[in-house]
């Protein structure tokens, strides 16, 4: 498939605006604090040279739906492709949807927000394909993903949805070309993998799927996977909460394989959340340990290995990181502290990998009650290309 321009080069466009100059265009992180009464999501806008987080007008935003039990990962995802940002509310069984305003960090709900999601409830993560449509959504409680093609005004089942995955979903993302999809895995060590026709958000599974991925029981032992990542070469990276070993597969028409290196130690005690650098680094937040591990991709093929880089890991200086959201024009790494209820700025070496914390809010910055369940960041686009963050021309998702 091919992707159109704003999709491909968005972030080298996000990188010449943002430094052109000298001159910093605003760019906006996202927090969902899911709660029983209502979850809101808390705005900022960040200021790419100190790190600093300034709270948007406006904010905290109701997404209209609830939270049940528990602090999940993967609750919020912000589709580049029409700037859009899609909360999970898993009490509620729905997914709301908003628009992106790039001048103020606005968010505005689209006409067909909330989504139901139907198929039972357990919802716990959700991502969106490159091209902005289907979005996907995975169950933890039923081993079941469901899949909706969007429109601008139109969420639509997808035939068949939801699917049978064989495995728990607590992570779930698409490959780098958008032609399959990987969930899993809670409690279960399996992965299971989906050919994805984006036309139609129909998901096919792949043969063999759910996969082994390796995870042996060291006695006691929780093999729920997570944080997983992609590179163009079609590797796939994960991280298991216990023992917190990292993992990475190859991919031959989808189907994933170990390389000869699994598992591969992480000096963590804990890792809740992953995502992979550009310049080959794959970061983990390790919520029992206060830290974050950085660890170089080397090799390739089944010779790929992840070693950590100097000085790894580093400490946050706020209590159970959870998850991560990378600022790509500025090179900024957030991390969300679930128990301080926190975000800790870093500045990332491309060279090095290595961790510069910048900024680290207020003890409650986040607010005093509620679970924090999903991060994301935003660099809103300046061209006006009919696809820019928070336009709202038609578009169909058979032809993005």
């Amino acid at each position: 498939m091919t992707y159109p321009f704003n999709v491909v080069c968005r972030t080298c466009m996000a990188v010449f605006f943002t430094f052109a100059a000298g001159i910093a265009e605003p760019s906006y992180l996202y927090v969902l604090r899911a709660e029983a009464t209502g979850n809101q999501i808390l705005g900022f806008e960040v200021n790419e040279q100190t790190g600093v987080l300034t709270s948007l007008s406006g904010f905290p935003v109701a997404t209209g739906g609830d939270h049940d039990v528990g602090v999940y990962r993967e609750m919020l995802f912000y589709s580049e492709a029409h700037g859009r940002l899609f909360a999970l509310n898993s009490a509620s069984d729905t997914v709301s949807v908003f628009a992106v305003d790039p001048n103020t960090g606005g968010l505005s709900a689209l006409s067909y927000s909330p989504i139901s999601v139907a198929g039972g409830g357990s919802w716990r993560c959700l991502a969106v394909h490159p091209s902005g449509s289907p979005l996907v959504v995975g169950n933890a409680g039923y081993s079941t993903v469901a899949s909706y093609a969007l429109t601008n005004s139109t969420a639509t089942a997808a035939a068949g949805s939801p699917y049978d995955s064989g495995t728990y979903s607590y992570s779930i993302v698409f490959s780098h070309d958008g032609q399959y999809l990987y969930a899993g895995s809670a409690h279960t060590g399996t992965l299971a993998g989906f050919q994805v026709n984006p036309a139609t958000g129909v998901l096919s599974a792949l043969a063999g799927s759910p996969f082994d991925t390796g995870w042996v029981d060291p006695g006691g032992g929780d093999p729920t996977s997570q944080g997983f990542a992609v590179d163009s070469s079609g590797r796939l990276f994960m991280i298991f909460f216990d023992p917190t070993d990292l993992r990475a597969f190859t991919t031959s028409s989808g189907i994933p394989t170990g390389v000869s290196g699994n598992p591969f130690s992480s000096g963590l005690t804990g890792g809740s959340d992953g995502l992979l650098h550009p310049e080959g680094f794959y970061m983990v937040a390790d919520m029992s340990g206060g830290r974050v591990g950085v660890y170089r991709v080397g090799g390739s093929g089944s010779g790929t290995t992840l070693s950590a880089v100097s000085g790894s890991p580093f400490t946050t200086g706020g209590s159970s990181p959870r998850m991560l959201a990378f600022d790509e024009a500025a090179g900024l790494l957030f991390v969300s502290n679930e128990s301080s209820r926190n975000i800790t700025t870093f500045r990332v070496d491309a060279t090095t990998g290595g961790l510069t914390s910048l900024s680290l809010q207020s003890v409650d910055s986040l607010g005093t009650t509620g679970a924090i369940c999903g991060l994301a960041h935003v660099t809103p686009l300046i061209f006006a290309d009919g696809f820019e963050a928070g336009n709202t021309g038609a578009w169909s998702s058979a032809t993005p």
